[in-house]
C-alpha cells in the first residue's frame, strides 16, 4: 500500500521550498510536501488531483500526464504557450498564485476529513464581524483580547498570547492571568521569519518561564509587515486534521490583523520613541527649558521645574521681572547655531547654552532649548584660586618690603631715640625727633599689619576683636582714605567674635576700598562696631551714588563687576560674603540710589 493513499501530493521545485513549507508545513496529516529538481521526478501514485507549485510555468511546459493537475506559481506572468498544450489535454484543473494555495486547498482538505470542521465553517459575515471589531482596538491589549474572543468557541485552544518585540531591547510578552491581560517584559526576542512553528523548544522555554508552568502543544503564528517583529502563540490540544482547519482560520484573519497591528506599532513605537525622549529629558542633571522667541517657557526638565511655575523663563528660574541682560537669545542671531552666554541668580553662575529649534525652514525659529550649566563651584573655586595668588603677591610684595625697609626703619628710631636722650625735652628739637621716631614706628607697624594681612591660616579660628581688626587695617588704607571723611564709631566697647583676624581685615579692606571707589574724590565714610543682642555688628557705611536696585542681588557674585574693564575682578564682594558667612555670620546690602550704600556684617557674639 502506498504511504501516499491517504494525502493529497503536493510537489514543489526547490526554489519555493521556504514560501512552501511556511504555507503548508503544518498540514502534514493532509498533504505530503515533496521536493523536485527536475519535472521528471514528478511521479503519480494514486487517481486524485496533484498540486504542482513552480517559481516559474515553464517548469510544467514538459510534463505529461493522465492525471489532472492544479498549478501555483510564484510570479504573475502567465504564458499561454505553456498552458494551451495542459489545457487541451485536461490535465489542467486550475491556475493560481501562491498566495492563495489555502484558499484553494479548503476544500479539497475538508472533503478528505469526511465532513467540515465546525471552525472551519465560518461565514463571510463572521469574517466581516471579527474586521469590524479589530478596526476599533486601539492598543494590544485590546486586540489580545479580541482574540481570545474569537477563539472561544475552540474547546481546545488553551490560551492565546502576543509577543512583541520592543523599540529598544527585548520583548514583551501579553498573556492572560484570570480575566487580567499581564504584560511581561523579557530580556530575549521571539524567533523572526515568516515560518509558522509547532513546539519549538525556544519557544515553549520562553512561555514556560513566563507563565511559570509547562507549555505542552504550542503553535506559533509570526505576523508579517509592520515596524516590529509580533508573534501569536496559542497553546492548544489539537490533532493534526484539526490543526490543519485552525490555520485555515488563522489564515483568513491573517490580513486584518497585520493591518491593525500596524497601527498599533507604529503608535506604540512613536510612544517609546517619545518616553525615551522624556526620559532623556528628565534624565539631565542640568537645569533645560525650552521656551519660545517672548522667553515664555514651553517645558522644562525636573532640574528647572523645582522652582515656582510662572510664565516666563526668567520668571521661573531667576525670579526676575524682566529677562536676563546677558540672556543668549537677547544676543541671538540666526547665524549661529548655539549662543552662549553667563547669567547669575538663585546664588548660583549660569553658563547658558541657547540652542535654536526649526521647525519648518533654517529660517523661521520656533524656540529655543536652554542649557544651564552651574558654574557657581567653577567659579567659586576659580575665585579662591584668584585670590591665593593675588595674596601671594602681596605677601611677596610685603615680604620685600619688610626686608628693604626694616632695617633702615630700625635705624631711623634707633638713632633718633639716642638724640633725643641727648637733648632737654623741651627743646624743638626733641619735639621733632620724637615725631620723627613716632612715624618710623608707625611705618614699621603698617609693613607688620601688611605681613600679618598676607599670612592666613583659614582653619585658626580664635577670639578676635574686632575693634583691634579695624585699628590695624585703617593704617594700610591711608593714601587710599585720603581725601574722605573717615568716621570710626566704637562706643567705647570691646566687640569680640570668633573669627581669624587676617581674614577679618581682608573683608574691612575690601569693602572700605569698594567704597573709596564707589564715591568721587569727595566723600564720606563711617565704619561702626557695635553690639546687639547676642550679635556682633561691623558696619560700613559711605555717601556715595548707592547701587543699582536691579543688580543689588548679583554685586555678591563671583566675577560680577560695575567697574570699567581691567579695573576690577568682581572678586572683593564675593570673597566678603564667604568668608562672612564661614565664620557664622550673615552679610546684610542696604543701598538707595543717590543716598549711599550700607553693608553690615553680623557675628555671633562671643563673651568678653
Amino acid at each position: 500500500m502506498s504511504p501516499y493513499k491517504n494525502k493529497w501530493l503536493f510537489y514543489y521545485d526547490l526554489n519555493l521550498k521556504e514560501i512552501v513549507q511556511a504555507k503548508l508545513g503544518l498540514l502534514g496529516s493532509s498533504l505530503e510536501l515533496l521536493p523536485f529538481k527536475n519535472i521528471k521526478e514528478i511521479k503519480i501514485l494514486n487517481k486524485k488531483i496533484v498540486f504542482i507549485a513552480v517559481s516559474d510555468l515553464s517548469f510544467i511546459q514538459d510534463l505529461h500526464l493522465k492525471h489532472p493537475i492544479i498549478v501555483f506559481f510564484k510570479t504573475f506572468r502567465v504564458d499561454e504557450n505553456v498552458l494551451v498544450p495542459i489545457t487541451q489535454n485536461n490535465l489542467l484543473e486550475g491556475c493560481f498564485d501562491l498566495d492563495n494555495v489555502l484558499k484553494v486547498l479548503d476544500p479539497y482538505l475538508h472533503n478528505q476529513s469526511g465532513k467540515m470542521n465546525s471552525i472551519s465553517s465560518e461565514s463571510i459575515k463572521e469574517i466581516n464581524l471579527f474586521t469590524e471589531r479589530v478596526s476599533k482596538v486601539e492598543s494590544l491589549s485590546e486586540l489580545l483580547l479580541e482574540l481570545k474572543h474569537e477563539f472561544r468557541s475552540i474547546k481546545k485552544i488553551n490560551s492565546t498570547l502576543l509577543a512583541v518585540n520592543k523599540f529598544s531591547d527585548g520583548l514583551d510578552l501579553l498573556f492572560f492571568q484570570g480575566e487580567k491581560i499581564r504584560t511581561a517584559s523579557l530580556n530575549a526576542h521571539s524567533e523572526e521569519g515568516s515560518r509558522m512553528r509547532m513546539n519549538q523548544q525556544q519557544d515553549r522555554n520562553l512561555l514556560a518561564a513566563t507563565l511559570g508552568r509547562p507549555i505542552a502543544k504550542i503553535l506559533a503564528v509570526p505576523i508579517l509587515g509592520g515596524v516590529n517583529p509580533v508573534t501569536i502563540f496559542i497553546e492548544h490540544d489539537l490533532n493534526e486534521v484539526e490543526l490543519s482547519s485552525i490555520l485555515d482560520f488563522i489564515s483568513r484573519r491573517l490580513q486584518v490583523i497585520e493591518t491593525i497591528l500596524d497601527v498599533l506599532l507604529i503608535e506604540r513605537r512613536l510612544n517609546e520613541a517619545s518616553q525615551l525622549w522624556e526620559k532623556t529629558f528628565e534624565g539631565i542633571s542640568d537645569p533645560v527649558a525650552i521656551v519660545d522667541k517672548e522667553f515664555n517657557l514651553l517645558r522644562g526638565n525636573k532640574k528647572f521645574r523645582q522652582f515656582p511655575k510662572m510664565k516666563k523663563c526668567y520668571e521661573v528660574f531667576f525670579d526676575r521681572e524682566e529677562a536676563c541682560s546677558t540672556c543668549p537669545l537677547s544676543n541671538f542671531n540666526n547665524k549661529e547655531d548655539v549662543t552662549v552666554g553667563q547669567i547669575a541668580g538663585n546664588k548660583n553662575s549660569y553658563e547658558v547654552h541657547s540652542s535654536p529649534i526649526y521647525l519648518y525652514n533654517k529660517t523661521q525659529v520656533a524656540g529655543f532649548a536652554n542649557h544651564y550649566i552651574d558654574q557657581t563651584e567653577t567659579l567659586g573655586l576659580k575665585s579662591r584660586i584668584i585670590q591665593s595668588e593675588k595674596m601671594a603677591a602681596i605677601g611677596h610684595l610685603a615680604g620685600n618690603i619688610a626686608h628693604e625697609l626694616n632695617n633702615p626703619l630700625t635705624g631711623i628710631r634707633s638713632y633718633s631715640q639716642l638724640l633725643i636722650k641727648e637733648m632737654k625735652s623741651e627743646s624743638q628739637i626733641s619735639q621733632d625727633l620724637l615725631e620723627v621716631e613716632k612715624a618710623a614706628a608707625r611705618c614699621q607697624k603698617i609693613i607688620t599689619n601688611l605681613l600679618e594681612y598676607t599670612q592666613v591660616q583659614q582653619e585658626s579660628l580664635t577670639n578676635v576683636s574686632l575693634n583691634l581688626v579695624v585699628e590695624k587695617t585703617i593704617p594700610m588704607l591711608k593714601s587710599a582714605l585720603y581725601s574722605y571723611n573717615l568716621k570710626i564709631e566704637q562706643k567705647n566697647q570691646t566687640v569680640i567674635v570668633k573669627a581669624n583676624e587676617q581674614l577679618l581685615q581682608q573683608v574691612l579692606f575690601n569693602l572700605v576700598l569698594n567704597s573709596t571707589q564707589a564715591m568721587s574724590d569727595r566723600g564720606e565714610i563711617q565704619i561702626t562696631v557695635a553690639k546687639d543682642g547676642k550679635q556682633a555688628i561691623l558696619k560700613v557705611k559711605d555717601n556715595g551714588p548707592g547701587i543699582p536696585r536691579d543688580i543689588q542681588d548679583q554685586v555678591f557674585e563671583p566675577f560680577f563687576t560695575t567697574k570699567e574693564k581691567g579695573k576690577g575682578t568682581g572678586l572683593g564682594l564675593s570673597m566678603v560674603k564667604k568668608v562672612v558667612e564661614s565664620f557664622a555670620g550673615k552679610i546684610k546690602l542696604i543701598s538707595h540710589p543717590q543716598q549711599g550704600t550700607e553693608i553690615t556684617l553680623y557675628f555671633p557674639l562671643q563673651p568678653t
